[in-house]
């Protein structure tokens, strides 16, 4: 989901372009090439320190069990209302072999899953971290993604912070058609004393909306 056209020259970063333009949900639906390509040096850069820190969160899991967490979360149905933004309380439990965000009483939360090198949005990312390319594709989906090539109107990386944007289209011979755009940022510093936490996430999809629409979900920890 994540890099620009195509992955076009890497998110215009093999092209040697540096500026991005803020992108928009009319990427959804687009189709791209699944020829696969070397990311850049920035791109897998950006990539380590994100799955270091995801490592290093797992390694204190056990501590994380029942801490509470705040996030401020919103939505944007398929026709373009929006439902009032909403605090979410939330507490870290184990389900199974992973950790999930659980609201009082099961309600449910926009995001659940946390992520891990082994399991959420990242864990195909940081599987092929010693040997990076782009898509990442499996028999029925690719996965695009890209550090670098981020609009700051999508995500603003901050100091001790990465953002990453991955996006997934579902595979049809030689192409993709992009169903989902996903933006994250990921503390990759222990100086807040959360590493390895997304701190901001914002997913633009398909979903079960009628051609030419999607929702936008979106949650950030306090």
């Amino acid at each position: 989901m994540k890099v620009i056209l195509t992955l076009l020259c890497l998110g215009a970063i093999a092209c040697g372009r540096s500026t991005v333009t803020p992108s928009s949900e009319g990427v959804i639906g687009q189709v791209r090439s699944l020829a696969v390509s070397a990311v850049s040096s920035v791109d897998r850069l950006g990539v380590t320190e994100i799955c270091q820190a995801l490592l290093q969160k797992e390694t204190i899991a056990s501590s994380l069990l029942n801490t509470t967490h705040q996030f401020s979360t919103s939505q944007t149905n398929c026709d373009g209302s929006t439902q009032s933004a909403e605090a979410s309380t939330v507490t870290i439990q184990q389900d199974g072999a992973n950790l999930v965000f659980k609201r009082p009483n099961n309600a449910t939360f926009l995001f659940p899953e946390i992520e891990t090198t082994r399991s959420g949005a990242l864990a195909e990312v940081c599987a092929s971290v010693t040997n990076l390319s782009s898509p990442i594709v499996s028999e029925t989906e690719a996965l695009f993604f890209t550090t670098s090539a981020i609009s700051s109107d999508d995500c603003v990386p901050r100091a001790a912070e990465k953002c990453i944007l991955l996006e997934r289209g579902f595979v049809s011979g030689t192409t993709a058609r992009v169903h989902t755009r996903e933006w994250l940022r990921i503390v990759t510093d222990n100086t807040q004393g959360r590493i390895g936490f997304v701190n901001f996430r914002r997913k633009v999809s398909r979903s079960f909306c009628p051609d030419n629409q999607v929702i936008s979900q979106s949650a950030t920890l306090k």
